[in-house]
């Protein structure tokens, strides 16, 4: 583990965890940068000085005994409706200690339950509801953002089984979707029919897009991160994405991840991804032996499987308006369902 250094506080190299800050510091107050999202066990622990302390609202977790002992910490201020504060983070601190917060949020809670005075900020953003689910909290803002924080994978939430995420009675309303650092994984159907949704932010610490994950949204873009290492089975199925650009992390794609996408003319494999590689919009492994999308965006009432692959993924032409296709002798293998739903299909021809 490699660490930084900011002022005299200790920082994980990313600055993203806050691990230590010396008790004996000679500063009364103290903001913790913008972009920390983790306060670590027993960060301020110890008597000193300090007073008053304020936390942005990228900070989503304070742990244990944080703050015990800090006797002379007599404020907090906290912007981040969802912060999880666990249990004796403020052992000890000064009999006058008051928390400054957003009225309705985890801090207001935490204040109740532990007596100490609560006063409301002003002028924060409005939201409409906020809870949290699995490891992921959550906020939505009156604005239409929805913004998801915590650490690790946020959690699956399949419909199929009448599991339904907590803000997707709110799916009419919701126009963004903001996924702080430290989440590094979108759960299935974790944004599914958000029938107004049209910008999402997506971190880098965000190894895996679930399985249907933004299926039948109206979403026209989106930028994948680098270290993106697997995109799910349908997991842009149905939305409205006009283009969309495969990241060279990127090692695995499930079937019918674009399928039912009419909108999306392009798919884009960066310079150096090992497992895929594009032509003409259309998705193949890297070697060129398997043929794994083909847009049903295409007008084309033909086409010719190239004489170099060797198998046709799942659900490969699903939706194609495509009446005939030619297939290589050299093809050994053709996945389930791979021109589901082409209706026009009426001529499939194996070259020998």
């Amino acid at each position: 583990m490699t660490y930084d250094e900011l002022d005299g506080v200790l920082f994980s190299e990313d600055m993203t965890t806050l691990y230590r800050y010396p008790a004996k510091k000679s500063t009364e107050s103290y903001t913790v940068p913008d972009g920390v999202v983790t306060i670590w066990l027993n960060a301020f622990q110890g008597e000193g000085p300090l007073t008053e302390i304020t936390f942005p609202l990228s900070v989503a977790e304070i742990c244990e005994n944080a703050f015990s002992g800090v006797s002379n910490l007599a404020r907090i201020t906290v912007y981040n409706p969802t912060l999880k504060i666990e249990d004796g983070a403020f052992a000890n601190v000064a009999p006058s200690f008051s928390v400054c917060g957003v009225e309705g949020s985890t801090a207001r809670k935490f204040a109740d339950g532990e007596g100490w005075k609560f006063v409301a900020l002003e002028n924060t953003a409005p939201f409409l509801d906020l809870g949290t689910s699995s490891n992921a909290a959550w906020i939505l803002y009156e604005s239409g953002e929805l913004v998801i924080s915590g650490t690790g994978y946020m959690g699956n939430y399949p419909i199929y089984s009448s599991v339904y995420t907590p803000w997707y009675k709110y799916r009419d309303r919701i126009t963004k979707v903001t996924i702080k650092k430290e989440v590094t994984g979108i759960g299935e159907y974790a944004f599914y029919g958000l029938t107004n949704l049209t910008e999402v932010t997506i971190p880098e610490t965000v190894t895996d897009v679930g399985r249907w994950a933004f299926r039948d949204s109206p979403l026209t873009s989106v930028e994948l991160p680098e270290g993106l290492l697997t995109i799910g089975q349908g997991a842009f199925q149905s939305s409205k994405i006009k283009s969309i650009t495969i990241p060279s992390s990127v090692t695995a794609i499930g079937y019918g991840a674009f399928e039912d996408c009419t909108f999306l003319t392009d798919i884009i494999v960066k310079d150096g991804n090992g497992k895929f590689a594009s032509k003409d919009g259309i998705l193949y492994a890297n070697d060129g032996k398997e043929l794994h999308t083909y847009l049903c965006s295409k007008t084309a009432k033909s086409f010719a499987v190239p004489a170099g692959v060797e198998s046709i993924g799942a659900r490969a032409f699903a939706g194609s308006c495509l009446e005939s296709v030619e297939i290589s002798g050299k093809v050994k293998s053709i996945g389930e369902s791979a021109f589901a739903d082409s209706a026009l299909l009426c001529n499939v021809t194996v070259k020998t």
